[in-house]
């Protein structure tokens, strides 16, 4: 078992004592991550800021993620759930609001806040800029402006429509694609593949969300990174990149 602050490990042997000496040592309106790890896929984060709260990240043994409810658990709570944690008290898991294994985004009592909360990107996006533009469109027509006609608008919402696609394909690419791809390269390559939260992505972190290899030859594990730097370009830049390409040599005859 051990203990890491933003990937450094401060602690082989963790207990109460160390854990609040680390606690009260955090920088107050700095970002940071706090990893306990019990066994290989068994791992608790604490992640925020002392000053504000912190929000808690369980990876159980099963493979699943689930995420604290609210993100303002104080540094004592932190620190008990820590404690527990490290002692394989199942108590810890009391400490805090969880959302359902796997779920990350807000889940309200509100049916409406629910359903906002949980819309998909691309319609979020959609509705959003879509709206504004709507409203500026209607504003330039009623006042003549010039420069802005019917075939101006329609473009102007084929842009958004593209844009909302893309943000929707953003989420599908890191929900569904990329997961599935690491498991049929987990097999192909014998090694473990799980996504590197010890950064935090909510905090920049170098490595969040990158892939963390275990197990099997350095060789395959050194594959696998540089397999995995080529998906998150090709993934995220490719289809950018296909659609601009496409849409110059249409509009370019």
């Amino acid at each position: 078992m051990n203990l890491k602050v933003n990937r450094k490990i401060v602690s082989q042997e963790p207990d109460e004592r160390v854990i609040r000496e680390v606690m009260a040592g955090l920088p107050p309106g700095k970002g940071v991550v706090l990893e306990l790890r019990r066994g290989r896929g068994d791992v608790l984060y604490v992640q925020g800021r002392p000053s504000i709260g912190f929000r808690l990240t369980w990876q159980d043994p099963d493979g699943n993620t689930q995420f604290s409810r609210r993100g303002d658990v104080d540094g004592d709570t932190a620190v008990l759930t820590l404690t527990l944690y490290a002692q394989s008290d199942p108590d810890w898991q009391g400490l805090a609001e969880w959302l359902p294994p796997n779920v990350y985004r807000y889940h309200s009592t509100n049916p409406i806040l629910n359903a906002l909360a949980n819309m998909p990107p691309g319609l979020g996006a959609l509705l959003i800029f879509g709206t504004a533009f709507f409203c500026f469109a209607t504003y330039a027509l009623l006042a003549d402006a010039p420069g802005v006609g019917l075939k101006e608008i329609f473009l102007g919402f084929i842009t958004i429509g593209l844009l909302a696609a893309y943000i929707q394909y953003i989420e599908f690419f890191f929900s569904v694609l990329r997961p599935r791809l690491a498991q049929w390269l987990s097999q192909r390559l014998g090694v473990q593949v799980n996504e590197d939260n010890s950064d935090a992505r909510w905090f920049g972190g170098a490595g969040a969300g990158t892939w963390d290899a275990k197990g099997g030859s350095a060789i395959n594990r050194l594959l696998l990174h540089i397999i995995d730097i080529v998906v998150l370009i090709g993934g995220l830049i490719g289809p950018v990149a296909v659609v601009s390409i496409s849409l110059f040599l249409i509009f370019d005859r």
